[in-house]
């Protein structure tokens, strides 16, 4: 069983501890009987989410990058995209044509519901969709 007892309750920690597989999503200010009731739940074979973080995976699971994820190539056209590269430059970078870049352009924006480089980039930024 993965239990994860914490004071974060952002997009990061609670999206990164459910991939992870944590079966147990409890914070630290929780009351001791709670936490007690929580882990021999949790080790019974229930999922117990805080309902703060339950909050959190509701709330990311609506966000266009959850529902339309990014092929791998997308992520890193729009990781130069975010270092204010211009198509060219991306092309040169990644060895691929500009015509194809402009492809996966089209592609991100469309994926993350945007309509210009800067939009994607602030979404990047403020979803920690690059590195």
């Amino acid at each position: 069983k993965n239990f994860v007892l914490t004071s974060y309750v952002d997009d990061e920690h609670v999206i990164s501890a459910i991939d992870q597989g944590a079966d147990g999503y409890e914070m630290k200010d929780v009351e001791p009987e709670q936490l007690i009731k929580t882990i021999k739940k949790v080790l019974d074979g229930e999922k117990i989410i805080h309902p703060q973080a339950q909050n959190v995976i509701e709330a990311v699971s609506k966000k266009p990058h959850f529902t339309n994820k990014l092929s791998k190539r997308e992520a890193e056209v729009l990781a130069e995209m975010v270092k204010g590269k211009t198509n060219k430059e991306i092309a040169e970078t990644l060895f691929v044509s500009e015509k194809t870049i402009k492809t996966h352009v089209s592609h991100i924006f469309n994926k993350l519901q945007v309509t210009d480089r800067t939009q994607a980039a602030i979404y990047a930024m403020q979803n920690n969709l690059i590195s």
